[in-house]
């Protein structure tokens, strides 16, 4: 609208026009679903700022969503990722919000999404030991966050450690099992391994009338 001119105005005309008043926009933070991000859920993120937004934006790795499993609510406030996967959404995540003269961004996010175990392994460990030998066991799981272990030997409790240690006896022949489990993620993982113990046989004869052993 244009302003009149002072002839007009010493007329005694009015002059109307609309005044646009915005407050500046505060600077948005991503607030997550849940506390922990794990591996194969869907996990939903929100921007949340004040002030007069007309346009909500989100950044992963600096770029627009894109993908199946990437999904936005109508107003783009929420971002869900559907089946979430620890290498491909890890971010960081960044959401802009903008009206007609301001726009700011949040801090980037990074998901630590939980994971594992992916499974449990006996590391580097005979099968078979003889009678006095240190036997050691030690379990690996790859998990986010790290495994918890359990020990069983024929079925009964050893050890809540990683590694452990039997010094070899006949009576430690048989089964050891190592359970790993992350009570983030609900998953668990064993494997098994079979201990031989063995006592050494000797040979004995007689020669000149001594009693000679060979082991």
């Amino acid at each position: 609208m244009e302003r009149p001119s002072e002839a007009s105005q010493s007329r005694g005309s009015t002059w109307k026009g609309l005044l646009i008043i915005t407050a500046p926009l505060s600077k948005p933070a991503i607030l997550i679903s849940n506390k922990t991000a794990v591996e194969t859920k869907d996990f939903s993120m929100t921007c949340k700022a004040k002030g007069q937004i007309n346009t909500y934006q989100w950044f992963i790795n600096g770029l627009a969503p894109a993908g199946s499993r990437i999904q936005l609510s109508p107003d783009k406030r929420t971002l869900t990722i559907r089946n979430l996967t620890r290498w491909e959404n890890k971010g960081p995540y960044v959401c802009g919000i903008q009206n007609l003269f301001y726009s700011s961004r949040s801090d980037p996010f990074t998901l630590n999404v939980a994971y594992g175990p992916d499974g449990a392994t006996i590391i580097q460990t005979p099968d078979v030991y003889p009678i006095g030998i240190r036997v050691n066991f030690s379990c690996s799981a790859p998990s986010n966050p790290h495994s918890q272990f359990t020990w069983f030997y024929n079925g009964r409790f050893l050890s809540n450690a990683s590694a452990m240690f039997v010094t070899a006896t006949l009576r430690h022949t048989g089964n050891y099992t190592c359970i790993a489990s992350n009570s983030v993620t609900g998953l668990v993982r064993n494997q098994t391994k079979i201990i031989t113990i063995y006592a050494s046989v000797s040979s004995c004869g007689k020669m000149n009338n001594l009693l000679l052993c060979i082991q």
